[in-house]
């Protein structure tokens, strides 16, 4: 069996270090409430889509990115099921994958 598994937000506290990249990077006062969909932060960060990924490879190459943590819990539950399914990480960029499968 082969189960998807979404990191940022949801096992992973991507967002926490989102939120600080983007407070000491671009000057912003970003609060995690203010995050309510990461899929969609271009809106929240301002700028375009494009704009958006620049930020998320500033992201990934800055220490920040280096920081997230698993969330209470979700690394002790992955080993536990990881004996009796597979995991596909979904919703990353390709240029991601190295540093997501460190975590992962």
């Amino acid at each position: 069996m082969r189960i998807a598994k979404d990191l940022d937000g949801t096992t992973a506290t991507t967002e926490v270090q989102m939120i600080e990249f983007h407070n000491a990077v671009y000057g912003t006062n970003l609060r995690r409430e203010d995050i309510y969909d990461l899929q969609d932060i271009w809106r929240i960060w301002g700028g375009t889509r494009e704009d958006m990924f620049r930020k998320f490879e500033e992201f990934y190459h800055s220490p920040y990115f280096d920081r997230i943590m698993p969330v209470a819990g979700a690394q002790e539950a992955a080993e536990e099921l990881h004996a009796h399914v597979q995991f596909t990480v979904t919703a990353r960029p390709e240029f991601m994958l190295p540093k997501t499968y460190l975590f992962h």
